[in-house]
């Protein structure tokens, strides 16, 4: 399988993976956005910010900042001024920001592990890939 054949699996892996997330937040009544945050806050022990967020989607940063002042102003996240940084602020789901994230993208965890096993798969597949070719090159540039 060519490189490029598993770049197209890859994407088409990704679509499925968006189209997951896309649908369950239209049911929600809310932004792909918001949903994406709800996923990502839900993990309490990592310490999220705006930036992560930004890095993580892809989203730019107003785009995120629109959303995370939607989610504190409703009361479901709050926001907590990471010690040692001048205003780095890490976003923690409150009360009610854990029940609608339980309600909505804890029932989304287990639909988007199906859709992205084949996604893991393809991405090793892509690896081993890739240190086949860089291992050959190597070898013929030793050889020269």
């Amino acid at each position: 399988m060519e490189i490029q054949e598993i770049m197209n699996q890859i994407d088409e892996q990704r679509k499925e993976q968006n189209a997951v997330y896309h649908n369950v937040a239209v049911k929600y009544g809310m932004s792909d956005t918001v949903m994406m945050i709800l996923y990502f806050a839900s993990d309490e022990e990592t310490v999220l910010t705006q930036q992560e967020i930004c890095n993580a989607c892809f989203l730019p940063k107003q785009t995120v900042n629109t959303a995370i002042a939607g989610l504190a102003q409703k009361g479901l996240v709050e926001l907590e001024l990471i010690p040692g940084t001048r205003n780095k602020k890490r976003i923690l789901l409150t009360d009610a920001g854990r029940e609608l994230e339980k309600n909505t993208t804890d029932r989304l965890r287990g639909a988007v592990y199906f859709p992205t096993a084949p996604f893991l798969f393809v991405r090793k597949k892509l690896v081993n890939k890739t240190r086949v070719c860089k291992n050959r090159h190597k070898t013929d540039a030793e050889a020269s």
